[in-house]
């Protein structure tokens, strides 16, 4: 990436910038739960702590996704460039392992 910013700085930015999407999620599926069925204080505070584990648990290994295999988009389209095999297969992988 031709940017002036560090390379920790700015995956650091993409994780700040997923975070307050991920609590809204994450808040309405409390709010639904917490409608639904009784929940105690403590359950409360063990539901925000497996959110930060998982939060921060994905954001490391996004952040490893975005060094091993970058997804180059050329500048100024947002469409992206031609990729070989190999990051083809380490984008998709995870996803085509995914069992519905």
């Amino acid at each position: 990436m031709l940017s002036p910013a560090p390379r920790p700085y700015l995956l650091l930015g993409k994780n700040v910038a997923v975070l307050p999407v991920a609590l809204g999620v994450f808040a309405i599926y409390l709010a639904l739960a917490a409608s639904f069925v009784g929940v105690a204080l403590t359950d409360l505070v063990t539901a925000l702590v497996a959110f930060a584990a998982v939060f921060l648990t994905m954001s490391t290994l996004g952040n490893a996704a975005s060094i091993l295999a970058p997804y180059r988009i050329s500048p100024g389209s947002l469409k992206p460039t031609k990729t070989n095999n190999l990051t083809q297969l380490l984008v998709l992988g995870p996803i085509s392992s995914f069992r519905w």
